[in-house]
């Protein structure tokens, strides 16, 4: 059986409907804050944490839709992932390709996929795959190969079994 696998990954829509629900409510209690209809403060710490509040839902909101990037995952035969980021819309002599590893803290779960990846250079790209990203098939077939990547003996490790010496 080959995990070779290539699948493209589209920014989740569920994803984005979470976040901006998210700030929706962080919106709402700082304007909760801001006309004290909530707790008893003194008014400079009520207006510095409405605004904080409201700064925090605007930013996350708009860093929500400014992120819809496309990525190209391909899994080698070996297990080799290389990683091309796409922005949505854009032309194809703009993406950028990077061979990466994935770390030790992913999450593979059936229906999501928290995936740390760490490139050459030791910088750290993470991923959040939900089934709205890919097909299904193309999550099933990722998630194999995933798996058998996170499974499988790190180069130099020994499968447990104690080394035979020349002697022996």
């Amino acid at each position: 059986m080959s995990i070779a696998v290539s699948v493209v990954l589209r920014p989740s829509r569920i994803l984005i409907a979470c976040t901006l629900g998210m700030c929706a409510g962080v919106f709402a209690i700082g304007l909760a804050i801001s006309v004290d209809a909530v707790g008893e403060m003194p008014a400079p710490i009520r207006l510095i944490l409405a605004f904080a509040c409201i700064f925090a839902a605007i930013f996350t909101a708009i860093h929500a839709f400014r992120d819809k990037k496309s990525h190209l995952i391909d899994i080698s035969e070996n297990g080799q992932i290389r990683l091309t980021e796409d922005v949505v819309g854009a032309q194809p002599s703009t993406a950028s390709t990077v061979l990466v590893e994935l770390m030790a803290g992913s999450t593979l779960w059936p229906n999501l996929l928290l995936l740390r990846l760490q490139t050459e250079d030791r910088r750290t790209i993470s991923l959040r795959i939900l089934p709205d990203s890919v097909d299904q098939d193309g999550m099933r077939a990722l998630s194999v190969a995933l798996r058998w990547i996170a499974n499988r003996p790190v180069r130099g490790e020994t499968d447990g079994l104690p080394e035979k010496s020349a002697d022996t």
